[in-house]
């Protein structure tokens, strides 16, 4: 749900309507919520870490492209010595504020 699709949008600035209010991702029977910072209380991110854990090795991969398609991968998906497969991005995703 966006900021301009809730009850009571007209009381928000227009700039705040394509912002995301409210949205859900569900994985492995666990629950990510997540919201865009309205205007008045963005700060530019300093900096954010999710990390997923699957038992499955080939889901996990397919998770990790699907985060760093068009974005910076800084560890490829791969073995290491404390996990069947891990890897690390910067996904490309920009809040609109940034612009």
């Amino acid at each position: 749900m966006t900021w301009g699709e809730m009850p009571g949008a007209e009381q928000f600035p227009a700039a705040s309507h394509k912002l995301i209010m409210h949205s859900t991702l569900s994985v492995g029977g666990k629950t990510l919520m997540g919201a865009d910072a309205p205007p008045d209380r963005y700060q530019q991110p300093k900096g954010i870490n999710v990390s997923i854990h699957l038992k499955d090795v080939a889901e996990c991969e397919r998770i990790f492209n699907a985060l760093a398609e068009g974005g910076n991968v800084t560890m490829p998906f791969q073995q290491t010595f404390w996990s069947p497969g891990f890897g690390m991005c910067v996904d490309p995703i920009r809040h609109p504020l940034d612009d």
